[in-house]
């Protein structure tokens, strides 16, 4: 049987809900597939050439944890995001794309100057992560962007 194999000892396999889907088709699981798909993929049985499929809770939970104030959590989040997009073969651009309003809520809600100094970090951390490996989700050119890279410079 395959299995996803996660090479960071911090992160645990079954904590992740990670299931398998028989019919192998040529889209990112996560971007494209409805929630009718998944659920057929978890009451299917676990095929040997089966892409893994995440639940949608799972990464809703991944990507609320991109900006946590733990560096543990962190850089979890993003580990197990570029390991799931390198296994299933899709970019990360596509696994974050419905997620994108979380994100944006999460980075540009509040002032950077009024959050702790660990909040600040993750801020800077996780919008830094996604312009590195998904920059279609927030161009430069993003009006939320602008004003958190202008708030920063001001800062320093």
């Amino acid at each position: 049987e395959k299995s996803v194999q996660i090479e960071d000892p911090f992160l645990v396999r079954d904590s992740f809900d990670l299931i398998t889907q028989d019919d192998a088709e040529e889209k990112c699981p996560a971007s494209e597939n409805t929630a009718s798909d998944l659920e057929a993929a978890a009451n299917t049985s676990h095929g040997d050439e089966s892409p893994a499929v995440l639940s949608p809770s799972v990464l809703l939970m991944l990507v609320a944890e991109i900006n946590s104030t733990k560096n543990i959590l962190r850089f979890g989040s993003r580990h197990c995001l570029q390991q799931y997009a390198s296994v299933t073969g899709c970019n990360l651009e596509d696994l974050l794309i419905e997620s994108v309003p979380v994100v944006r809520k999460a980075l540009f809600s509040r002032s950077l100057r009024t959050l702790p100094l660990a909040e600040q970090v993750a801020v800077i951390q996780a919008l830094a992560f996604i312009i590195d490996r998904a920059p279609s989700l927030f161009p430069l050119m993003d009006q939320d962007v602008l004003a958190l890279l202008s708030e920063l410079l001001k800062m320093t």
